[in-house]
């Protein structure tokens, strides 16, 4: 399951990390004393990035705590709370992460969470200014695809997959753009107007040096 992602810093930022792990331990404990025998779990780019701006990423990338914003550390936290619980058990169950970047594509809800708000924000003044910085996004198709291949594959048991299509600048949403053009911040946001949105916080380190 995904964590709430919250755009900028929460009100309880231990809450946020403690159920994310908690809720990973519980459902994984009780799934492996009713006999399931594989789990995917949905983490995230987020338990890999932060700490590794400008690198190359790959599945064997983890986040530095240190510097991980109270979302990429709870879903970093919970991943590795569940690698502990396979280590643990003996591997007696099959486990394996699926950690994909921005989400995006058609919904069942007409309620926004984190993802939807955060491209609505970038088209409708939501932010002082737009991000200098890419952004990697995924079809939620792809993603739920990956689940059922991750199930399906024996081999894919003990493996994180990262999940991505293609990286874009925020500015690069042309679609959006050109749709919601009359109310859009034109204004660029670059490291030394940091202190423009405290939402856009977690995206500092990531901003585009001008």
């Amino acid at each position: 399951m995904a964590s709430p992602f919250i755009l900028g810093k929460p009100k309880n930022e231990e809450e946020l990390i403690n159920t994310a792990v908690q809720v990973t331990i519980n459902v994984i404990t009780a799934a492996v004393k009713n006999g399931v025998k594989k789990i995917v779990i949905t983490s995230s780019i987020a338990a890999m990035e932060p700490g590794n701006e400008g690198e190359l990423l790959n599945e064997n990338t983890w986040a530095d705590e240190t510097k991980c914003p109270p979302y990429s550390k709870s879903k970093l936290k919970a991943e590795k709370a569940a690698w502990e619980l396979w280590e643990k058990s003996g591997r007696k169950f099959d486990l394996v992460s699926i950690n994909p970047c921005l989400v995006l594509g058609p919904e069942f809800q007409v309620t926004k969470g984190g993802s939807e708000e955060f491209i609505v924000k970038c088209m409708t003044k939501g932010f002082t200014a737009i991000p200098e910085t890419q952004i990697g996004i995924v079809d939620v198709r792809d993603m739920a695809f990956a689940h059922v291949r991750a199930l399906q594959t024996p081999a894919a048991n003990g493996k994180r997959y990262l999940l991505i299509s293609k990286a874009l600048w925020i500015e690069e949403f042309d679609a959006l753009r050109a749709e919601f053009e009359p109310k859009a911040t034109s204004f660029r946001l670059t490291r030394w107007a940091s202190s423009c949105s405290k939402s856009l916080e977690y995206l500092m380190p990531k901003l585009r040096i001008k």
